[in-house]
């Protein structure tokens, strides 16, 4: 049908299930195992598979997940595309504190699966729709530093109103995240005490620091990461 991607919904998102039906009875894991084959079908057509949220029993299967890197707090109520076009995602204190706060964020999924599975945003969740533009910053500063893949909601008003930020973000998370996303994700470290200094090591011998403070970070080796900034490391 032309495309080369599929994701099934909430196939990782729902709790496993048992059935005690005498007519078609099944335990948590046969629940599991028909999950598995459903998230095989696009594999075995030669596309990339996907679902909503992500489980350890699942990536052999997956490619990417959608919603695991947002915050089920701040989730809106499930609308159509239009509505959440038309809806700016207000970005207050909370949503500072908690989403958007790197001394909360750590990237546990990929120190465990970053060579398999790649996570992003909720579609309705997509920090092209935040109200501040500053938060899509620092989201993106986020997608650096956790091989974390960038998701836009948008229709032609909304990409000829955004192109130049939406391709700023390709360019500064895509561009780097590429080389990448096949590594482990063998180590990460706040490098300074408030923890606005953090740095990721692959496997590739590849690292970045990305700084989300507000005056520049001096590295080790003497480079400066700019404020709210990332210096890639070959």
């Amino acid at each position: 049908m032309g495309y080369d991607a599929r994701l099934q919904d909430q196939v990782c998102a729902v709790n496993v299930e048992e059935c005690y039906s005498e007519a078609h009875p099944m335990t948590r894991r046969e629940c599991v195992e028909h999950r598995l084959q459903a998230l095989e079908v696009p594999l075995i057509v030669g596309e990339m598979s996907a679902t909503e949220h992500v489980a350890a029993w699942a990536v052999p299967f997956l490619c990417y997940a959608e919603a695991p890197t947002s915050f089920a707090r701040f989730a809106r109520p499930t609308q159509t595309i239009g509505k959440v076009l038309d809806a700016p995602i207000p970005i207050g204190e909370a949503f500072w504190d908690v989403a958007l706060n790197e001394q909360l964020r750590v990237p546990l999924w990929q120190l465990a699966f970053n060579d398999a599975v790649v996570v992003t945003n909720r579609w309705n969740v997509p920090p092209n729709q935040y109200a501040d533009r500053a938060a899509w910053e620092k989201e993106n500063l986020f997608g650096i530093l956790h091989n974390q893949m960038p998701t836009y909601t948008l229709d032609r008003a909304h990409w000829n109103e955004q192109r130049d930020m939406i391709v700023k973000s390709y360019r500064q998370v895509c561009e780097w995240t590429g080389q990448i996303a096949f590594d482990e994700m063998t180590s990460h470290r706040f490098l300074t005490e408030d923890k606005k200094a953090q740095r990721s090591d692959f496997s590739s011998g590849k690292s970045v620091i990305v700084n989300f403070g507000d005056a520049p970070y001096e590295a080790e080796d003497g480079r400066i990461v700019p404020a709210r900034g990332f210096l890639a490391i070959q």
